[in-house]
């Protein structure tokens, strides 16, 4: 993908690629993948795009073209929390994603509205917990008490840290 429709004040990826949303044909991009693994011995990518969750439907089908090409690769990408769901990452899982960065930005609703990221600040790392344990949890736990700790571990750490992105194995 290139291109994002948001507006959100803090980025810059609308100023490289503009609003609208590019796609890459289907054919051509598992002839990459399959290129590079035989030209260059790489097996493992990152799904350069600025949410790469933004097309539901071109993910699932990039990851079914994965899937039944018998492509043995692995991956990573960047999501907003509310284009991703537990059935898309199921997907994305199966088809060799491990890691995604979300970006969560804030937990405050006021500092969300005041960069126009359109999404609702409370229940983003809750959301995050719970699309993620049963996928695979980071902690190496599944269920109740891993999303609980989870959660609790991301509101810390964004706390602490004041950070806007939480990367996680899945």
């Amino acid at each position: 993908f290139r291109g994002c429709p948001h507006k959100c004040t803090f980025c810059s990826c609308q100023e490289y690629y503009g609003y609208k949303v590019r796609k890459r044909s289907m054919g051509h991009l598992i002839n990459e993948f399959k290129r590079d693994i035989e030209e260059f011995g790489v097996r493992n990518f990152f799904m350069w795009a600025e949410t790469f969750t933004i097309d539901r439907k071109y993910v699932q089908e990039i990851c079914h073209a994965i899937i039944d090409s018998g492509l043995d690769i692995a991956w990573t990408c960047n999501s907003r929390v509310d284009t991703a769901d537990l059935e898309l990452l199921q997907l994305m899982r199966k088809a060799g994603c491990w890691m995604m960065s979300f970006g969560i930005e804030a937990g405050n609703q006021k500092v969300l509205e005041q960069t126009l990221k359109r999404t609702r600040g409370e229940g983003n790392f809750e959301k995050v917990g719970s699309m993620v344990c049963p996928v695979g949890c980071p902690f190496g736990t599944e269920g109740a008490p891993a999303l609980i700790f989870l959660t609790a571990f991301l509101t810390d750490l964004a706390a602490v840290t004041g950070t806007s992105t939480t990367n996680l194995s899945i």
